[in-house]
């Protein structure tokens, strides 16, 4: 994680974020790079089109706890994997959490997850969380908050704009409404 390019624009998050993306540096002896897009773009949206991880942050967000504990919002889907592979620098020395819900739905098991960081010498306890009443996105959320996560891992799902108007979806609700700062991956 050399090379962080940062959304810089006149919004009132833009100093948080360019305060993590240096905080980021510094931790993984990188260099930031700033990117002003024009029109706006939402970090999930970006996530979508960029082949590189993408780190959103909460708008009130002045730093990245790497103390806290992480999240991994599992369903055993490649852009799951993806964001995992993404997310080891940040996952080492923070207890992490590899959360299903209502089982894996995609081609790899928690286990196997569980099994990929381990060889990066991160220990993650799988939880398998019932699917109830609430949401994906909410019972994440809701998980988060018992851990007291400081980052949340997960896959960026693309869908169309008007399933996802009507329907919402986990990305677009953790990106745009969501407490925690998101790693995300596609």
């Amino acid at each position: 994680m050399r090379s962080i390019l940062v959304h810089a624009d006149s919004d009132a998050a833009s100093e948080g974020r360019l305060q993590v993306a240096l905080d980021c540096a510094r931790r993984f002896e990188g260099h930031v790079s700033l990117l002003i897009a024009t029109p706006p773009m939402l970090a999930g949206d970006l996530a979508l089109t960029a082949s590189v991880p993408v780190l959103a942050l909460p708008q009130d967000s002045k730093a990245l706890d790497f103390d806290k504990p992480a999240l991994i919002a599992w369903n055993g889907s490649p852009e799951a994997a993806h964001a995992v592979r993404a997310a080891v620098p940040f996952l080492k020395d923070r207890p992490v959490v590899i959360v299903t819900i209502g089982g894996d739905e995609g081609d790899f098991a928690a286990e196997e997850a569980a099994r990929y960081l381990s060889r990066h010498g991160i220990h993650a306890e799988l939880r398998a969380i019932e699917r109830g009443v609430e949401t994906p996105e909410e019972r994440i959320e809701k998980e988060a908050d018992a851990l007291g996560a400081g980052l949340i891992v997960m896959g960026a799902f693309g869908r169309s704009r008007l399933r996802e108007t009507i329907f919402g979806g986990a990305t677009q609700y953790l990106v745009t409404g969501g407490r925690y700062p998101l790693l995300l991956a596609h």
